[in-house]
């Protein structure tokens, strides 16, 4: 990480432009591209992880904008992050609880929500394949197998 930049104090600064103030309201478009640009700066310096969360956090502002096809994209992004920052960890050999990897499938299973949600059962079922795919990376397949399934599903309402 940039040791003269203060990712969590731009972070904080963001997210507290985005409270709603007395009789005025948030400009969450910015609020969105900042957050966008914080995740990219981040992903470069090789911080996966909190590249997540702020694609989390755009994820956020996309829904408050209605951006549904947005908002998904951002919620992969963020899931492929997380999954990027747990590689990492067992490459390593680094003891873990996984809480990465438990965040990437948080986002994938809300992305899937939402793409359901919004009459995208297409979308869905790629982003549980996509997830499966990732389980078994990690040598779960049991998991793996329950998405592939949920995928299989979803096709059959196209």
């Amino acid at each position: 990480m940039d040791r003269n930049t203060d990712y969590i104090a731009l972070y904080k600064s963001t997210a507290a432009g985005l409270r709603k103030r007395f009789l005025k309201k948030p400009n969450v478009a910015e609020g969105r591209d900042q957050f966008a640009s914080l995740a990219k700066n981040l992903s470069q310096q090789d911080c996966p992880s909190y590249a997540g969360f702020c694609s989390l956090a755009q994820a956020r502002c996309e829904h408050g904008l209605g951006n549904f096809p947005s908002e998904i994209q951002c919620l992969v992004d963020a899931g492929r992050y997380f999954v990027l920052a747990e590689k990492q960890t067992s490459d390593l050999l680094c003891p873990s609880y996984q809480e990465n990897l438990s965040a990437a499938i948080n986002c994938y299973e809300h992305a899937i929500k939402v793409s359901v949600d919004s009459g995208e059962p297409s979308l869905a079922a790629l982003n549980c394949q996509e997830l499966a795919a990732v389980l078994l990376d990690f040598k779960k397949p049991g998991e793996a197998s329950i998405y592939y399934q949920r995928a299989a599903e979803l096709l059959l309402q196209v």
